[in-house]
């Protein structure tokens, strides 16, 4: 890819994942995949320059199934907040392999890279509203930050509206949990 700008990068590949599995996966900025609030999977851009070349390695992560909770209903220590969701929840015929699903995901995937490569990811974001799990939610940002998620902006950076004002949030600079 030689795209001019290469941020917003993971969110383009979680638009294209979100629609390619199902109509309820939403985007929980700036990369993990969500469904009915349970994390489905996550996305991991890494980009390299070698000379005056830039790559980028794509990673996805997709849990096939949810691991079981305790008898009990009981989180332990370390246990995410909510369970994970697995993609045998929302489409039962995952079953049939990972095949399956990565030809499902694939050519969606190879698109908006592509897609992404020519136009970058402001065209999308219109799309990535209307996935966004943290739209309008209360959030707290690992450096001590608090407001109310307001979108992404055309380069990929989260609005966070706070008492403060609204002020755009870079992914490398923060994690971001729902209050």
């Amino acid at each position: 890819l030689q795209p001019a700008e290469w941020s917003g990068l993971s969110l383009a590949v979680g638009v294209a994942l979100a629609e390619a599995l199902h109509p309820q996966v939403q985007i929980k900025w700036p990369n993990d995949l969500c469904w009915q609030g349970r994390k489905l999977g996550g996305v991991l851009v890494e980009t390299v320059s070698l000379g005056a070349q830039r790559y980028a390695v794509i990673g996805v992560g997709l849990n096939l199934v949810a691991p079981a909770l305790p008898s009990d209903g009981v989180l332990g220590p370390g246990m995410p907040a909510l369970p994970a969701a697995g993609l045998l929840d929302l489409m039962p015929d995952a079953a049939k392999g990972v095949g399956h699903w990565l030809r499902r995901v694939a050519a969606p995937l190879l698109r908006q890279a592509l897609d992404f490569e020519a136009q970058g990811f402001g065209h999308l974001v219109p799309r990535y509203a209307a996935r966004d799990a943290l739209m309008g939610r209360p959030v707290r940002l690992s450096d001590g930050r608090e407001g109310v998620a307001d979108g992404v902006r055309a380069d990929g950076a989260l609005w966070l509206t706070a008492a403060s004002g609204r002020s755009a949030v870079w992914q490398h600079e923060v994690s971001v949990r729902p209050c």
